[in-house]
């Protein structure tokens, strides 16, 4: 019992401190602020947009990227085997085609890709890419990168160009 309450203290203050962490940039900006006496509502919008946006979708936007890019070469380079796709499973973290191939050395596999639905026949035939420890499904595997990548840039663009909206109508114009 001692364990789990020590386990549940490291899991709060960690939980804590990742999300002074994250926060740090905005929470300097807002302490900057009160301390310079600038305490208007749209100051606060502009923080929060600014938190969101360009700290909070940053990362998801970078690390889409660089799962993007890494995709895309296994997608190009990378070996291809046939498999066949079995169904599409619904499991809380674990949904997508479940997938059997054999590799190169003729061992037979079996992977859950998370992937979007786009057959709904099964069993079908689906290519599998692998390059250096990465497999994925191709075309089906970019194809949600696409779409994760998309939506994490288009809120973070939306929010720091509300940001810098906000700020122009409030330093330059005087709004």
């Amino acid at each position: 019992m001692k364990g789990f309450f020590k386990f549940l203290y490291r899991l709060v203050h960690w939980t804590i401190v990742s999300i002074l962490y994250i926060f740090r940039v905005p929470l300097v900006i807002a302490g900057i602020a009160l301390l310079v006496g600038i305490f208007d509502i749209r100051i606060i919008a502009c923080i929060i947009h600014i938190d969101f946006g360009i700290v909070v979708m940053a990362m998801p936007a970078v690390f889409t990227a660089k799962k993007l890019v890494e995709n895309i070469t296994v997608f190009r380079k990378g070996e291809r085997f046939s498999g066949t796709c079995t169904g599409y499973k619904f499991e809380h973290w674990n949904c997508g085609y479940d997938v059997h191939w054999n590799d190169s050395q003729n061992i037979k596999r079996y992977t859950r890709f998370d992937v979007p639905m786009i057959k709904f026949k099964y069993p079908f035939a689906v290519n599998v890419y692998s390059l250096n420890n990465n497999i994925n499904l191709g075309i089906f595997s970019v194809i949600k990168n696409i779409l994760c990548f998309v939506m994490c840039l288009f809120i973070w663009v939306v929010c720091t160009g509300i940001t810098a909206d906000t700020v122009c109508k409030t330093f330059i114009y005087g709004l």
